[in-house]
């Protein structure tokens, strides 16, 4: 049965949701009040048990987290059993905590050990006092294809600039298009000439995205670019340790490109990111746009 244990009633139980930049989120969130409560993190990944689109990929980092990953029983009779079962279990219990039913802040601050939480916590005020903790431990443990060591390689000889374009389920999936602002066209032509400006040395564009044949048709970039088409879905935590790599970055509303700015540890790194992350932000700044990004304003369609 895919019931989940009790093992984390003197820790911290987070799940797991999204892709990777999601997933980091998760851990970051989870692992602060775990340290700061004394307790063992869970990260419950059972959800990714056929999940071929978007697997779990934060065992290639060197993570302290337990896994919650074991299920015995099909996805869809698991998913049937946590949402009619053992939420209203861990509710009744006063042990789960959802981050759009609750105070997220507050919740996270009052934690307590035994409790699962459940959300995206993208918000990197949630774990800014482990922050040097967290910098220690997400670095990849999962050695580089040969071809992804030739590409850091390049990007470790030049001042590279990642570029980061995303469009798949922003485009696909109505939710996303009524939440996410558009990072279209105007935006990243803006965003190359911003940062190319504040560069001493002459800039190379790593660019990555989940539909290039789009980028290479649609965006006009320097001759200095390079089109990075190595990986898939199921190493494109490959793609971030490339981005991570480079010494400054061009980055969409997505928390993958997010992460990989954040995990280039250089002080004097330059980061543009988009003015408007969702819609809302036209009257509340995202929390994920950092005092120290260059906003560029973003205000066309990406189609």
């Amino acid at each position: 049965m895919s019931k989940l244990p009790q093992v984390f009633d003197h820790g911290i139980a987070i799940r797991a949701i999204g892709g990777l930049g999601n997933q980091l989120f998760q851990y970051a969130v989870g692992r602060s009040m775990a340290v700061r409560l004394g307790g063992q993190l869970y990260v419950d990944s059972r959800g990714y048990k056929k999940n071929k689109n978007r697997p779990f990929l934060l065992n290639h980092f060197n993570h302290h987290a337990i896994l919650i990953e074991r299920t015995y029983l099909p996805l869809r009779i698991s998913k049937f059993l946590r949402k009619n079962f053992e939420v209203p279990r861990l509710e009744r219990q006063g042990r789960y905590v959802d981050e759009v039913a609750s105070d997220a802040i507050a919740q996270v601050k009052n934690a307590k050990l035994g409790q699962y939480f459940n959300g995206f916590w993208q918000d990197p005020a949630y774990f800014s006092d482990v922050e040097s903790l967290l910098r220690e431990e997400l670095t990849f443990v999962t050695s580089p294809s040969f071809k992804n060591k030739e590409m850091r390689d390049q990007i470790a000889n030049c001042c590279a600039v990642s570029v980061h374009i995303r469009r798949g389920d922003y485009l696909t999936i109505p939710h996303h298009k009524l939440i996410f602002a558009s990072c279209g066209l105007t935006y990243y032509a803006k965003a190359i000439a911003t940062i190319s400006s504040k560069l001493t040395q002459a800039p190379v564009f790593f660019v990555f995205s989940d539909d290039l044949k789009w980028v290479q048709e649609n965006i006009a970039f320097p001759e200095s670019t390079v089109f990075v088409t190595i990986n898939d879905d199921a190493s494109s935590w490959e793609d971030m340790r490339l981005m991570a790599a480079c010494q400054h970055h061009i980055i969409a509303n997505s928390t993958f490109s997010w992460w990989g700015a954040w995990l280039n540890a250089r002080p004097n790194k330059i980061v543009v990111a988009p003015r408007y992350w969702y819609k809302a932000d036209v009257v509340n700044r995202s929390p994920l746009l950092l005092r120290d990004f260059v906003l560029v304003e973003n205000d066309q369609n990406l189609v």
